[in-house]
């Protein structure tokens, strides 16, 4: 396939990002849980990337900036407030307590609907 007039094999590439993730993978071996960020901190993360390319020949504003994206992920991971989450898993509800930095976290399962056998009347 040639959109620019060059002809190139594209498996290549994502047989090299696949690679690159692996190598990643090895020494953690354990998933990275970021959080879900509010929009209001995925703006700030978004300017403070853009702030990070427009510093990009300047080391010390660069590593002050990508310190800053870095402590923007774990204030997502970590909520400033309390939160309560109602999940529908299909056979019955539940209600996720969640306490600021999560301190403490409470699942309440309130299970499905119990079938009892009934006498006819």
């Amino acid at each position: 396939m040639s959109l620019i007039g060059y002809n190139f094999n594209i498996n290549h590439i994502f047989q090299i990002l696949e690679w690159l993730i692996h190598e990643v993978d090895l020494p953690l071996h354990y998933p990275l849980v970021l959080g879900n960020p509010r929009p209001i901190e995925l703006l700030i993360l978004f300017f403070l990337i853009g702030l990070l390319i427009d510093n990009l020949f300047k080391k010390r504003r660069q590593i002050i900036f990508a310190g800053l994206i870095v402590c923007s992920f774990f204030i997502c991971k970590n909520p400033i407030y309390p939160s309560i989450t109602v999940v529908d898993i299909g056979q019955g509800d539940s209600i996720f307590l969640q306490d600021k930095f999560n301190k403490e976290t409470i699942l309440i399962d309130t299970g499905g609907q119990l079938a009892l056998p009934q006498e006819s009347w």
